[in-house]
């Protein structure tokens, strides 16, 4: 299953999309255990978002999986 992350302004980007992944996860986890959760995000904003230092710890501790595309290409897991 993959979320998709649109751009939205700064200041509600980061609550919004990891309380949107860890919703999914804890659902996921009730109906398909096996199941992994990857975050799809373009690569735009993958660049200008996810590389800043703040996330990237966020990212790691709550232990989401990214899936970084590039329009018109296949995706490719990054973690």
């Amino acid at each position: 299953m993959l979320i998709k992350v649109d751009p939205l302004p700064h200041t509600r980007r980061i609550s919004r999309w990891a309380d949107e992944y860890i919703l999914y996860r804890l659902y996921l986890t009730q109906i398909f255990p096996e199941a992994v959760l990857y975050m799809a995000v373009s690569d735009a904003i993958y660049q200008s978002f996810f590389l800043k230092s703040a996330i990237q710890f966020a990212v790691t501790e709550v232990d989401i999986k990214i899936i970084v595309f590039d329009v018109g290409r296949s995706m490719a897991p990054i973690n």
